[in-house]
């Protein structure tokens, strides 16, 4: 009989031999899934748990894509990268790198295909992360160089960031965990849970005062996806 084993972060049956189950592997950045076995625990907790990895955005934010891989919401400070949404606060430094894979040549010009990678190196955990965001095919004509890095404003930008973003001190996880909701509730179904959670936890009943702030806190979270 083959024994269950428990996500180190939730307690809930892991599948695969890995020790965490697949919601919290989910959250994972892409990149890293591909390297998971290389990953610290406290690396695994940090990425799966931490505000700074797990911002929400909604669909209708202001951004700039770059490709389905990469885009950026300067209003939040936030940047989609490998599947997360990771707050600028968390990145020390990205860089861009191109490499060609392929060149075409014929009498007077060039097909050249080039792969553009992006590499972030975060504080927490300190990690140095790299993301294949795309292929770029142009044509190069006799006595042209390689067009310079695309990417070159977007870089100065990130790496250049100052103004200071919020971040939420909860997690949409943890804040779904607290209220006991699954994606597609609705705001009646938040409501009434509020008000279920504060009628047992708020400190006019006897409840602590943290408990009532978290409870706040998780609402306004997940207020905003409610259908």
């Amino acid at each position: 009989m083959n024994r269950t084993e428990k996500c180190f972060i939730c307690g809930r049956s892991t599948e695969n031999g890995l020790d965490v189950c697949p919601d919290c592997f989910s959250r994972l950045p892409d990149c890293c899934k591909e390297k998971y076995t290389k990953l610290t625990q406290e690396e695994k907790r940090l990425m799966i748990t931490s505000p700074l990895w797990q911002m929400r955005i909604n669909a209708n934010e202001p951004h700039k894509s770059y490709g389905n891989k990469l885009s950026l919401y300067p209003d939040k400070g936030v940047l989609f990268f490998s599947g997360n949404y990771i707050s600028l606060e968390n990145i020390d430094n990205i860089e861009f790198k191109q490499k060609v894979t392929n060149v075409s040549k014929n009498r007077k010009e060039a097909l050249v295909s080039l792969d553009m990678y992006a590499t972030i190196k975060t504080h927490t955990p300190r990690l140095s992360i790299t993301e294949k965001i795309g292929v770029t095919n142009f044509v190069l004509k006799e006595g042209e160089n390689l067009p310079f890095n695309t990417y070159k404003n977007l870089q100065a930008q990130i790496n250049n960031w100052k103004k200071p973003v919020k971040v939420p001190n909860m997690t949409y996880y943890e804040a779904c965990t607290l209220y006991m909701l699954q994606t597609g509730y609705t705001k009646e179904d938040l409501s009434q849970r509020r008000k279920r959670l504060l009628k047992v936890f708020h400190p006019d009943q006897k409840g602590e005062e943290d408990c009532a702030k978290k409870i706040n806190m998780a609402y306004d979270i997940l207020k905003t996806y409610a259908k």
